[in-house]
């Protein structure tokens, strides 16, 4: 009779859990989609997880590999930088002073020319020619004369520039000795540094069958003050 007693009150709290078991299987069953989907939900957390620390794992390398390449870019820009300076005072140390006067300032332009123009007008057929008269006079005015002018001067640097007060006129031989002087590997050796900032090359007809350059051009010289 006492176990009659026991057993009842159990037998009641097992039925109630199978109701309420069933009941949720049966809910669960009638919400299917809202069921799968908390599962799937439940199943796939980790993984978002890992996945948005990966990806913040992943910028924030991004974010130090760019500053490494800015910094290496930063590196080689500043040790060309000190390179280009080294060779500018080694060779600034023997560069010849006043170097644009010495070796620029051309008085003999155009020489063929000049020396076919003397040789007509020491014909007689020739000699009264206004043409020949006019253009000997002009080139006797055709000579490379500058505007110097100190662009900066600062602790030991010194950078003059120079331009050329009226445009000059060359042959292909002239001009091929200027840009040698300035830029080529003739006076290499006692050139200072030397940049062309303006410059300007226009052909010109003389004759029919004779042609000229006209040039215009500043230069910057930089230099250690001696």
């Amino acid at each position: 009779m006492k176990l009659h007693f026991i057993l009842k009150p159990i037998k009641q709290w097992r039925h109630r859990a199978n109701e309420q078991v069933s009941s949720l299987y049966i809910k669960g069953l009638n919400h299917l989609p809202i069921t799968v989907g908390c599962l799937m939900l439940l199943l796939f957390m980790p993984v978002v997880l890992i996945g948005y620390t990966t990806y913040r794992q992943y910028q924030a390398l991004k974010v130090l590999e760019n500053r490494l390449v800015l910094l290496e870019k930063k590196a080689k820009k500043t040790l060309i930088s000190r390179l280009l300076e080294a060779d500018f005072i080694k060779q600034a140390q023997v560069a010849q002073g006043e170097f644009v006067k010495k070796h620029l300032t051309m008085d003999t332009l155009l020489q063929n020319e000049n020396q076919e123009i003397n040789h007509l007008l020491n014909m007689s057929i020739f000699k009264e020619s206004p043409f020949l008269l006019q253009r000997r006079a002009k080139l006797s005015n055709n000579k490379t004369v500058f505007k110097e002018k100190t662009v900066c001067e600062k602790n030991n640097l010194l950078e003059k520039s120079y331009t050329l007060k009226t445009p000059i006129e060359v042959d292909t031989k002239d001009l091929e000795a200027l840009l040698e002087t300035v830029e080529g590997a003739g006076l290499s050796k006692i050139r200072p540094q030397l940049f062309f900032q303006h410059f300007i090359l226009k052909r010109t007809e003389i004759t029919s069958d004779y042609a000229v350059f006209e040039v215009d051009y500043n230069l910057l010289e930089r230099s250690l003050k001696k």
